[in-house]
C-alpha cells in the first residue's frame, strides 16, 4: 500500500513538473519581419516588433526603442534618471528622413532595449501591455 501511494505521489510530481515546463516551452515571439506604420501626420516609418507575450517592445530599423504616445505616433523612448522609460517628445522617423536635431538626440542615446529600464509613468506600461497596436494600423 505504501508502495502505490510512492508511485502516485511521484507521478503527480512529473505531471506537474511537466506542466510547468510546458507553459515556458511553447513562448511566443514577436514576429521578425518590418512593418511600415503611419504616424497620424501621413509620415511612413518602419518598425520592428520585439520580445514575447509576455515583455515586448518596438524599434526603429536601425535599433532605437520607441513608443507609441497617447495621439498613437510613435516617439522615441529615453531613461529618465530613475532607469524609466519615457517618452522623448521626438518623433520617430526612418533613418533617412531624420531632421539634425533628431540626429542630434539620437547620437546621445542608446540603442535597443536592454531589459534593465522599467517602464515609466508616461510610457502607459508600455513594456507589459503594447496595446497601442490595434487591426488596420499597419499598411
Amino acid at each position: 500500500m505504501k508502495k502505490a501511494i510512492l508511485l502516485c505521489f511521484m507521478v503527480l510530481i512529473v505531471i506537474a513538473q511537466l506542466l510547468v515546463m510546458h507553459g515556458n516551452a511553447y513562448s511566443v515571439t514577436a514576429n521578425p519581419s518590418p512593418i511600415q506604420f503611419t504616424q497620424p501626420d501621413g509620415t511612413r516609418l518602419t518598425i520592428y516588433l520585439k520580445g514575447d507575450e509576455f515583455i515586448h517592445w518596438a524599434e526603429t530599423s536601425d535599433g532605437f526603442t520607441i513608443m507609441s504616445n497617447s495621439l498613437g505616433t510613435y516617439e522615441y523612448a529615453k531613461t529618465d534618471n530613475y532607469g524609466r522609460l519615457v517618452f522623448s517628445g521626438i518623433k520617430a522617423n526612418d533613418p533617412g528622413k531624420r531632421t539634425t536635431s533628431e540626429v542630434s538626440f539620437l547620437n546621445n542615446t542608446a540603442k535597443g532595449y536592454n531589459g534593465n529600464a522599467k517602464p515609466g509613468y508616461d510610457s502607459g506600461k508600455f513594456l507589459q501591455y503594447h496595446n497601442h497596436i490595434h487591426p488596420g494600423e499597419f499598411q
